[in-house]
């Protein structure tokens, strides 16, 4: 076979290649309209019409930390909340609750004392500890956002 037969033999084995596969691409996308996406990547600008069942995202800005006490970016701070457990929250009645303490006490409007709950595993593995809810309440007395306030009892 000569070099023009063998091209020409060559593209019309492609075109029908192309042909007999082209009944078999993914038709999932097609009922979402003309821009959806599938498996888009991160940063990607979506069409209006993308299915909001299959995106999830939070808008975030990297740069500014996720480090709840420093952060100054309100979209990060969302973010943490649903990262980060506080160690009280104020329900409609003003009562306090916890899921990181047992039991507390103030005294004389001056010295907190925290039973932790131990049993809560953390994301690497271990358990909440005394000195990791000492760590993060020093952390936040050290910041502008939280130092300054009065605390309860005063």
């Amino acid at each position: 076979m000569d070099l023009r037969k063998f091209k020409k033999f060559g593209a019309v084995l492609i075109a029908a290649a192309l042909a007999a596969s082209a009944g078999c691409a993914d038709t999932a996308g097609e009922s979402q309209g003309e821009d959806y996406v599938e498996g888009t990547l991160a940063g990607t600008e979506l069409g209006a019409s993308y299915a909001a069942d299959d995106v999830f995202s939070l808008n975030s800005r990297a740069e500014d930390g996720f480090n709840p006490y420093t952060t100054v970016n309100s979209d990060n701070r969302l973010v943490g909340q649903l990262v980060y457990e506080n160690i009280f929250e104020v329900d409609n009645d003003f009562s306090l609750s916890s899921r990181i303490v047992t039991d507390w006490k103030c005294v004389d409007g001056t010295y907190w004392y925290f039973t932790v709950d131990t049993g809560i595993v953390m994301h690497d593995g271990e358990n909440l500890t005394a000195k990791d809810v000492s760590y993060s309440l020093q952390q936040a007395i050290r910041t502008s956002r939280y130092s300054g306030r009065p605390a309860a009892g005063n």
